[in-house]
């Protein structure tokens, strides 16, 4: 990182309604992202009245916070609970707290693809998947509609959420609820799920 580097500021929503400013070093900032790569170029940068100063009015402060976090220290910060090994009261608050994580990353995943950042939605799915193999339970249904209704057909979010599916789907005594809680799913997650189930699914 060059000390003389110009800081760059991101204007990004807080849960208040209001404006919260983060400042970034441009290096730092252009160093994976596309997209900033191309907002900090002269042609687009220069026709601006405030050429260090980036509008993000729909992203919120704790997304971009993680980002910005990552791209200083290069860790995804989120904490993992190995509720399998706990005990049922306590694996199902730290279940609850796992999947609050879930939705944190979800968001900041979907700003990783928002701003062309591979190699971070790369490593914020791989945190996904450990948070996945170690929690109880599935993505909430909030988090799985926040999936579908902001990636695309093709995401790699989307395949993730589907190969957890594929692996989960069955209804035990641990599992008990299973179907009442696909209910309030997506219908495309579910479509996607069967999908991948028939065609992993061997012969009779």
């Amino acid at each position: 990182m060059d000390a003389l580097d110009p800081i760059i500021t991101l204007k990004v929503k807080n849960t208040a309604g209001g404006t919260d400013n983060i400042h970034v070093h441009q290096g730092v900032l252009c160093q994976s992202s596309s997209f900033f790569q191309n907002a900090m170029k002269k042609e687009w940068a220069g026709s601006k009245d405030k050429p260090h100063v980036i509008n993000l009015p729909e992203d919120c402060t704790e997304t971009v916070k993680i980002y910005i976090e990552w791209l200083y220290s290069n860790e995804i910060p989120a904490k993992l609970y190995m509720t399998h090994k706990a005990n049922k009261s306590n694996g199902e608050q730290e279940a609850r707290e796992a999947e609050k994580n879930f939705i944190v990353l979800t968001k900041a995943y979907i700003f990783g693809e928002k701003i062309i950042d591979s190699v971070f939605t790369k490593e914020v799915s791989e945190k996904m998947q450990e948070i996945l193999a170690t929690s109880m339970g599935w993505p909430t249904a909030e988090c799985v509609k926040m999936i579908y209704e902001w990636t695309p057909s093709n995401s790699p979010l989307r395949r993730l959420l589907t190969s957890n599916l594929e692996d989960t789907l069955w209804e035990d005594e641990l599992n008990s609820g299973i179907l009442d809680f696909l209910d309030t799913y997506p219908q495309q997650a579910l479509v996607d799920a069967l999908k991948a189930i028939v065609g992993t699914r061997p012969p009779p």
